[in-house]
């Protein structure tokens, strides 16, 4: 029998660019749901850290899925006005 896959992720809202998981922690990202339309770019550790995704714009009311990984933490850098909910792992 088929089993049901449930994906949960925990909310961090973000306002402005910030950490959204702490350095030296691993996770992974499961997506942002935009408030606010604008530009997101994700960076594996602190501001300045490598970068996982560039930049690429996310409109209001839209779920963008991000099934990404990090090894040191997730650094988000919202720009143009863009706010939301990142769902972390």
């Amino acid at each position: 029998m088929a089993q049901t896959v449930q994906e949960i992720y925990a909310p961090r809202p973000m306002a402005a660019s910030g950490q959204v998981v702490a350095v030296g922690v691993a996770g992974g990202c499961g997506g942002f749901f935009c408030s606010t339309s604008g530009n997101v770019q994700l960076r594996d550790g602190p501001v300045g850290g490598n970068i996982i995704v560039a930049t690429f714009p996310v409109t209001a009311g839209v779920f963008h899925a991000l099934p990404f990984g990090f090894s040191n933490g997730l650094y988000a850098e919202l720009n143009a006005g863009a706010t939301g909910t990142f769902g972390i792992q």
